[in-house]
C-alpha cells in the first residue's frame, strides 16, 4: 500500500493516540491535532507524528495542515452537544478541503449521554457527499482505562479494546470499500489485525 497522509483529531486521547501510533507503525504519515499537542508519553512512535497543539474548535490553528491529507480520523467523544459540535467541524473542514474520506468514532446506543450528544452529528455526516466511515464504538478501554471494561459490564455496554477500535478506524480511512455506518461486531472484525490481507 502506497504511503498515505492522515489528519486525526483528538489525537492526544486514548483512541486518537493508538491511530496515531498505528499509522506510524504502518509507515503512513500522519498529522495529530490535539489541544494539547504532543502527549506526555514518551515512546519513539509519538516523534513521528507531527503534532499540532490547538483545539478543534480553532479551525484557523489546524485547517492548513489538511493539505495532501487523503482522510481525515475524528477521535473526539464528547458527552454533550460540544461532541457533536467538534464532529461536524471536523466533517467540514474536511469537505471543504477535499479531502477522500472522514471517519467519526461514534457510540454504540446503549451509551446513551455519548450518542445523544453525537446523533446530530452522525446524521448529517451519514447524509453528506464525503465518503465517510462511521464507528459505533462501545466503551473503549485499555492502558490506563482498565476499569472502563467492568464498567461497560456493569452498565450493559460492550467493551472495546482500543487497538481494536483504532485499526477499524485506520483501516477505514486507507480502504475504500469500508464505509458507511459500523456496528460493534463490524468494528471488531475489521479491527482484528489478523484479519488484515
Amino acid at each position: 500500500m502506497e504511503p498515505t497522509k492522515l489528519i486525526v483529531t483528538g489525537a492526544g486521547g486514548l483512541i486518537g493516540a493508538e491511530v496515531c501510533r498505528l499509522t506510524v507503525a504502518l509507515g503512513h504519515d500522519v498529522i495529530g491535532v490535539d489541544r494539547r499537542g504532543h502527549p506526555e508519553l514518551d515512546e519513539p512512535w509519538t516523534y513521528g507524528v507531527q503534532w499540532v497543539e490547538q483545539d478543534v474548535f480553532d479551525v484557523g490553528g489546524w485547517a492548513g495542515h489538511l493539505d495532501g491529507c487523503e482522510a481525515l480520523v475524528h477521535c473526539i467523544r464528547g458527552v454533550d452537544e460540544r461532541g457533536g459540535d467538534a464532529a461536524l467541524v471536523a466533517w467540514e473542514r474536511a469537505r471543504a478541503a477535499g479531502l477522500s474520506k472522514f471517519v467519526m468514532i461514534a457510540a454504540e446506543s446503549s451509551l446513551s449521554a455519548l450518542a445523544a450528544g453525537l446523533n446530530g452529528a452522525e446524521a448529517r455526516v451519514a447524509e453528506g457527499e464525503l465518503r465517510h466511515a462511521i464507528l459505533r464504538a462501545g466503551v473503549v478501554w485499555g492502558p490506563g482505562r482498565t476499569m472502563s471494561a467492568a464498567i461497560a459490564g456493569h452498565e450493559g455496554a460492550t467493551a472495546q479494546r482500543v487497538e481494536r477500535v483504532a485499526m477499524c478506524a485506520l483501516r477505514a480511512a486507507l480502504e475504500d470499500q469500508i464505509s458507511g455506518i459500523l456496528e460493534i461486531e463490524q468494528i471488531e472484525h475489521l479491527g482484528d489485525a489478523m484479519m488484515i490481507q
